[in-house]
């Protein structure tokens, strides 16, 4: 893969854990053509901000850990499609997401006693599933 074609993507993959009390904190920056990012966190406190500029952008966030408390922050902005896919579980889970450009999804699942999810998007196309659930085990088999 030539240099240039490495500056228009943007890929990463982060994988974070910890003992039970232990924090993780990510940051996430990326811009190009196309932006990819994937962070697991899995501990007593759990902290992630995405940031991605560019044409196309996936990012995916999975936060848990036994009693947890899990923040995420998801900002993408780019003419063409952005794509947001966050997973809390935990005591505690709060994201904020903001959505700017043609085609905007969204897909989100919180499962915990206190679920707080801000949600915008402003494009042509917006999608948007968001489930929450009290328990941990509730919507599971």
């Amino acid at each position: 893969m030539k240099f240039r074609s490495l500056l228009l993507a943007g890929f990463t993959t982060l994988a974070l854990s910890g003992a039970a009390f232990a924090g993780n904190t990510a940051v996430v920056i990326q811009s190009g053509g196309y932006n990819q990012s994937s962070v697991t966190q899995s501990g007593g406190l759990n902290s992630v901000q995405s940031y991605q500029f560019g044409g196309v952008s996936v990012s995916d966030i999975r936060q848990g850990g036994r009693g947890s408390v899990n923040n995420a922050d998801v900002f993408q902005q780019g003419d063409a499609v952005n794509v947001s896919g966050v997973s809390q579980a935990g005591r505690s889970n709060t994201l904020n997401s903001a959505q700017i450009g043609g085609t905007n999804v969204s897909d989100v699942s919180q499962r915990g006693p206190n679920n707080v999810a801000r949600i915008g998007q402003a494009g042509v196309f917006n999608f948007n599933k968001l489930s929450q659930f009290r328990r941990q085990g509730a919507g599971t088999k």
